[in-house]
């Protein structure tokens, strides 16, 4: 299968490659759970970075753990690295919805997500009024 992704992804098929990930996804393919991670890399091609996005927009609202964790992800890598001066009056609401992604794809059993969570401070968010059962200490 591997072999197939890779065929299509060079002949430019990228719907049929992108289905194919899901596909072996929900089978539960270790390599299609690991291409799927790998299209939210920086240099993914647009046309699979528009694809992820659709699936990303779509799945997160339906429930896909594995969607809500990309999307939380994306949103809150920035925003926990951003500087203390640079955050503004909104800051607390992108994290806290950020973070509220990653949360439900955690409830879920999400293992990426109850990891990501447990290693931020439940201390340093609460000043921002953010909670969560998974946090570290």
């Amino acid at each position: 299968m591997v072999w197939r992704l890779y065929e299509l992804l060079q002949g430019k098929q990228y719907q049929a490659a992108f289905d194919l990930i899901l596909e072996r996804r929900r089978a539960g393919d270790r390599w299609a759970k690991k291409a799927l991670a790998d299209l939210f890399v920086p240099d993914t091609p647009p046309e699979m970075a528009k694809l992820r996005d659709d699936w990303l927009r779509e799945a997160s609202g339906a429930g896909d753990a594995d969607a809500q964790f990309f999307k939380g992800y994306l949103q809150a890598h920035p925003l926990l690295f951003q500087q203390e001066s640079a955050r503004d009056d909104a800051y607390s609401k992108r994290l806290a919805e950020a973070l509220a992604w990653i949360e439900k794809a955690a409830a879920q059993g999400h293992e990426g997500a109850i990891e990501a969570l447990s290693q931020l401070s439940a201390a340093a968010l609460a000043r921002y009024g953010i909670t969560s059962r998974y946090f570290g200490k």
